[in-house]
């Protein structure tokens, strides 16, 4: 992965990098919104000396972001959780180097490039998925194959990137990360999911449809598996026949129902991804199930699934001092002592730190001084490594985040200078 892909993917930020001691471009990319419940009555980020529970879901932030968390080839090509999973969205972008030929936003998980044993001999993409409402949307995988979030994460991390199993303390500030991503607020529903009016009149047709019994279904509707009051999905287990099994008459292939929520953010559709746009799903339904939809029919249940799927606010728009910030801040997890004497954090933690200041924006007035602390990063990590124990340190990582911030707000501020 290029470097300019790593950061982009590490702090959502939306810079792309440049080496060390040259310009760094200004242009910001578009990223998915951020949105945490834990930080949306407290947008100015982490306080983690508040509780005991602001830093376990601080380390598990960290963890999220970090390539050391899914193991030694995840990190040498510097992907991470949030790679795939930007702001806890998708990356429909993305192609993991050296995978079979698939289509952007889909990676096989079965092939020997990250563990040996996991080799199947077919090439098969899961389309990553979406992990807004997470605490929601369980079992997991599309197959619904676990019940817990904690053996599934535990599963990708060991099973799908060949990373060591993550210390219980960790797994479960990881999930407790992972359980706080909220859908995005959807002003097209009501407080019981319901269109309103500013769906618009053909959603609202679509809403109709979306209920009607079917014969295709066995005199169930769309809205019997995707249920609006639960989400829009069941929590069960189907069995479509859109998969890949062994046999025909074989029972290989069962998919766990996915929200719809969210969705206009989330294509390509299905397992695999194999359709570009809401309107192919609603046609693919229509045909295998024999429903009978009119053209018009088609287009209204299509614009129904548009505005369920739809955001308010689908882009990140912090501003650039609070998003560096979203990474400086795991410095307080060093001198908070919450990952004690461990070195493979104290390093990930530099790592991280060093790759948002230099993925930020330049400025020549202020170069000498992120170089400087840029340097403070890197001898903070040669002496964790070189102590006996690491707590004569915990102070210094405090220190220094309240350096990057007051950097990262100047920055901002004479960009915005700049400007006017």
């Amino acid at each position: 992965m290029k470097r300019a892909t790593l950061v982009v993917a590490l702090f959502g930020a939306s810079f792309v990098a440049a080496a060390p001691g040259s310009p760094a471009p200004t242009a910001p990319v578009p990223r998915p919104a951020r949105l945490l419940r834990t930080l949306a009555h407290d947008p100015g980020g982490y306080n983690p000396e508040r509780t005991s529970v602001v830093t376990d879901l601080l380390l598990g932030d960290f963890l999220f972001h970090s390539p050391s968390t899914l193991g030694p080839k995840a990190q040498k090509l510097g992907i991470s959780c949030n790679t795939c999973h930007p702001n806890g969205a998708t990356d429909p972008r993305f192609v993991l180097p050296g995978d079979r030929p698939t289509h952007p936003g889909s990676v096989d998980v079965t092939t020997g490039m990250f563990r040996s044993e996991a080799e199947n001999g077919r090439v098969d993409p899961v389309n990553i998925p979406s992990l807004r409402g997470l605490r929601f949307t369980g079992p997991y995988g599309h197959d619904g194959r676990m019940a817990s979030l904690h053996d599934f994460s535990q599963s990708v991390v060991v099973n799908e990137f060949g990373g060591a199993p993550l210390p219980w303390n960790e797994l479960s500030a990881l999930v407790h990360y992972l359980n706080d991503f909220d859908f995005l607020p959807n002003g097209k529903l009501d407080e019981k999911s319901r269109i309103n009016a500013a769906a618009g009149k053909a959603a609202a047709r679509g809403e109709a449809l979306f209920e009607k019994p079917r014969k295709g279904f066995g005199g169930q509707s769309c809205a019997s598996c995707h249920v609006p009051s639960r989400f829009f999905r069941d929590g069960a287990i189907h069995r479509l026949p859109v998969g890949d099994g062994a046999s025909k008459h074989g029972f290989e292939d069962g998919f766990e129902t996915p929200t719809l929520l969210g969705t206009l953010e989330s294509a390509p559709y299905f397992h695999d991804g194999r359709f570009a746009a809401l309107g192919d799903v609603v046609a693919w339904f229509d045909t295998a199930y024999a429903l009978g939809l009119t053209p018009s029919e088609r287009a209204d249940l299509t614009a129904y699934l548009e505005a369920v799927g739809a955001a308010d606010s689908p882009l990140d728009q912090r501003p650039l001092a609070q998003a560096l910030d979203a990474t400086f801040v795991y410095l307080e997890l060093l001198a908070s002592g919450s990952v004690k004497d461990d070195r493979r954090v104290w390093a990930a933690v530099s790592a991280l730190c060093v790759e948002a200041l230099d993925g930020a924006p330049r400025r020549p007035d202020l170069e000498e001084r992120r170089l400087r602390d840029r340097k403070r990063l890197t001898d903070l990590d040669e002496k964790a490594r070189a102590a006996t124990t690491l707590d004569a340190l915990r102070e210094e990582p405090k220190e220094l985040h309240r350096e990057l911030t007051r950097y990262g707000a100047d920055l901002q501020g004479a960009i915005a200078a700049e400007r006017r």
